[in-house]
């Protein structure tokens, strides 16, 4: 039996490779899952390559895995992911001990691992521009790496905008839906394995279906939501240009669909949404704001901004912190420009300075800070309907649960105090406090 360890770097959408490269290995019957790669015969890192940070990171895992390798206490080494697909010919330079594996590759990851195991390095992928991909992902069996209350499921591979600073057409393709029947089905395949709540992950969810014309993200939703054991549809990753008043109509009509809207708006300053080649304004993405709260009850509002862009004024900045602060987001990530080799935003004129994208970047967060803390405090004393992730060992270590204001690992969470609890759910949870971001409860009794 082959021993073969994953770490997987990145966002969801790569977990789920991941989660589907790990079932191919176990279906064969030949190879067995360890989360150790110390002691295993070989580890495969799925890598991210969204910004030079993640690159930074994948590249140290790689070296440290290498150096474990070099001391006998591990066979073999390959990377896959976003970062083979982008710089494969220059990481195979960099580590020419690694075998590699392409998108293409994950289909018959099998035979890569056998040929690792018998010491032939498989080649990287050649650099890959937009356009068309052959492959729309790993799909069907799955191994969770997730708590087993939740899955993400991936509606779609790769994007159409051309949002100046990204450079994930050119790594993942142009957009493609998978069929309403294909994720119906693998939806049904998690629910039989006793997950309550999909989480539906895109680069763009809202554009699902408008690149085949066979269906819409409001009718996928009214899909899922009639599948017996899913209690919560979390929708993630919604473009304001696309989302539209017939989807938040589902969501208001459907009880399935968590009251939770993941909107990324970048910026709020026209002219810098303009040289980032988006397609929203500041007056529009407003209009979404007002008709999700006019429409659905109760609804958290999550967002990611940017900072730092090329030529970003103090006047622009202070127009997105002016707009954060009049919608009172409950929920928000900022991330500091990464000048991308490649993508029109690198070649811009007047750069941002490392020291003054700190700066704004803290600003931003400080502003949040009161936001979500507001929000949390609004929530001590009342009582919440909670998916319980985790459930308490012991008396020493409590159980941890989210709200529907909360996805995994990126919001904040609910300490579970006392006894009674099972995974899944909603439950109603008592808030009794807050600690910090995080709110603390115990289990209420059902009305």
């Amino acid at each position: 039996m082959v021993k073969v360890a994953l770490i997987s770097l990145g966002c969801a959408k790569n977990l789920v490779d991941s989660e589907g490269i790990l079932a191919r290995l176990a279906e064969d019957g030949d190879f067995e899952f360890t989360h150790d790669p110390d002691g295993a015969d070989g580890v495969i890192i799925n890598t991210c390559g969204f910004l030079q940070s993640a690159r930074r990171e994948s590249e140290a895992i790689t070296a440290e895995m290498i150096r474990l390798k070099s001391a006998g206490r591990l066979g073999w080494v390959a990377m896959a992911g976003c970062l083979v697909e982008r710089y494969g010919p220059d990481l195979k330079q960099a580590f020419p001990e690694v075998s590699f594996l392409g998108f293409k590759d994950y289909e018959t990851v099998e035979a890569v691992v056998r040929r690792a195991q018998a010491g032939e390095l498989n080649a990287p992928p050649p650099l890959m521009k937009r356009g068309p991909r052959e492959h729309q992902g790993i799909h069907g069996s799955r191994m969770l790496l997730t708590q087993q209350s939740f899955a993400y499921l991936r509606i779609s591979e790769g994007c159409n905008l051309g949002c100046t600073f990204c450079v994930i057409p050119d790594i993942r393709g142009n957009y493609r839906s998978r069929s309403l029947e294909d994720v119906t089905s693998e939806a049904e395949a998690l629910a039989l394995g006793g997950v309550n709540e999909l989480i539906l992950i895109s680069q763009d969810s809202t554009y699902y279906g408008r690149d085949t014309g066979e269906a819409r993200l409001p009718d996928l939703v009214a899909q899922l939501a009639g599948l017996e054991g899913i209690e919560w549809i979390r929708l993630q990753y919604l473009n304001p240009a696309f989302t539209e008043v017939e989807l938040l109509e589902t969501m208001a009509r459907t009880p399935q669909v968590v009251p939770y809207l993941d909107m990324p708006i970048q910026h709020a300053a026209d002219s810098v949404l303009l040289r980032m080649g988006r397609t929203s304004t500041a007056d529009s993405i407003r209009k979404v704001i007002d008709q999700a709260r006019g429409m659905v009850p109760d609804i958290t509002l999550r967002t990611t901004v940017m900072v730092g862009f090329p030529g970003e004024t103090e006047a622009e900045f202070q127009e997105l912190l002016d707009f954060i602060e009049a919608v009172k987001f409950d929920r928000l990530g900022c991330f500091q420009f990464s000048s991308e080799p490649g993508t029109p935003a690198a070649r811009l004129p007047d750069p941002i300075p490392e020291e003054l994208m700190e700066e704004r970047f803290d600003r931003i967060m400080a502003l949040q800070e009161t936001l979500t803390l507001a929000s949390q405090e609004n929530k001590v004393g009342t009582i919440q309907p909670v998916m319980v992730d985790l459930v308490p060992s012991d008396d020493e270590t409590p159980g941890e649960g989210r709200t529907t204001g909360d996805s995994p690992e990126v919001d904040c969470s609910v300490i579970l105090e006392g006894t009674g609890w099972i995974q899944g759910g909603p439950v109603p949870v008592r808030i009794l406090a807050r600690q910090e971001y995080d709110l603390i409860g115990n289990l209420a009794e059902k009305s």
